[in-house]
């Protein structure tokens, strides 16, 4: 199966739990903003989790994810599906 090259950058309070700026991971070509967000919860563990997403794993309401500065929110929602050299953001805003 091919694999799909994904940039991920942090902001917030990603940024500062996870102590990274940004990564960039290989995934299967047909993964989608779920996929990746699991895969990034299961390499990070609980500080991600915490950060980002709720016990049910969708998305805090302070928490946005972009694919290539678009809010997946405008698009599928968590089963937007990567594609390409997808640069996605992944932003806690910190009241």
């Amino acid at each position: 199966m091919k694999e799909l090259k994904t940039k991920v950058s942090y902001y917030g309070l990603a940024q500062n739990v996870l102590g990274l700026r940004e990564e960039e991971l290989s995934l299967p070509e047909d993964c989608d903003v779920r996929h990746l967000l699991a895969v990034l919860a299961e390499r990070h563990g609980n500080s991600f989790q915490d950060a980002v997403l709720t016990n049910e794993g969708t998305l805090r309401r302070m928490s946005k994810v972009l694919l290539d500065d678009r809010d997946i929110e405008d698009l599928a929602g968590l089963d937007t599906r990567l594609k390409g050299s997808a640069r996605v953001s992944v932003v806690v805003v910190v009241y």
